[in-house]
């Protein structure tokens, strides 16, 4: 299937296979069998794996600690995301084209939930290295408290992000709300266009890959600040746990 091909026009509400001057998605489903059985391998054993992870923390009366929380939290995020990302098997089997605004309702859950997977993982190294920096001040902590503000700021955090990512989506104004895209297909240029049109085009995003509407220096300044706080934690947690080996008092 060329996905570079024409596009439907913004007056086309009713896409049909008579109507497309383009080969429809499904025209060749034997390609289609082998990406969905990996997709569902994928989201099936990260579903199963996830759901025991949170059984047996629920069951465990010796994982109820605050570490466990934002383990089996990660774990609940994970399992909503693999989920939600099956709804692609849908539009890509039954040949269903979406439109942008279906996009957004598409990549909202994923981008949340890899967002605040990402936070419940830094709030958990968090939590280890706060254990052995003041592990008396820690645990005068009420349980409640803490995990309320630890829990919020993933939320709070995860939710901007998705924020961000629905407000930046809406100021391409070149991609009309009412025209419909394949799934897997990109707004690239099109090989029968002139140079100067592919150029153009070239520059436009992927239709529905949401997260990637988020602005360059914002995604880096995101990774980067991610990347650093986990493994700085990390680094932190490995030298005191090295300092503290012989010492009584840590």
């Amino acid at each position: 299937m060329d996905l570079n091909s024409i596009y439907p026009s913004e007056q086309q509400d009713d896409v049909t296979n008579s109507s497309l001057p383009w080969e429809t998605p499904n025209d060749n489903i034997g390609a289609l069998i082998v990406p969905t059985f990996i997709l569902f391998g994928i989201c099936g054993i990260g579903v199963i794996g996830n759901f025991c992870l949170a059984w047996v923390t629920f069951k465990g009366r010796n994982f109820r600690s605050n570490c466990y929380t934002f383990i089996v939290l990660n774990a609940m995020s994970s399992i909503v995301m693999e989920l939600w990302s099956l709804s692609y098997i849908h539009y890509a089997i039954n040949a269903k084209y979406y439109t942008t605004l279906e996009c957004r309702a598409i990549g909202i859950v994923p981008t949340y939930c890899m967002n605040i997977s990402i936070m419940l993982t830094v709030m958990t190294s968090a939590d280890r290295l706060f254990v052995m920096v003041a592990p008396k001040k820690y645990l005068s902590f009420s349980r409640l408290t803490y995990l309320i503000i630890t829990i919020a700021i993933p939320i709070i955090t995860s939710a901007y992000w998705a924020f961000l990512s629905y407000s930046n989506s809406t100021e391409h104004k070149d991609i009309p709300h009412n025209r419909k895209y394949h799934i897997f297909q990109w707004e690239g240029p099109n090989p029968m266009e002139s140079t100067q049109s592919k150029r153009t085009e070239s520059n436009k995003p992927a239709i529905c890959v949401f997260h990637n509407y988020i602005k360059d220096d914002v995604a880096v300044a995101h990774a980067i600040f991610n990347f650093v706080i986990s493994f700085g934690l990390l680094l932190a947690h490995c030298y005191l746990c090295n300092f503290c080996y012989n010492k009584e008092d840590c």
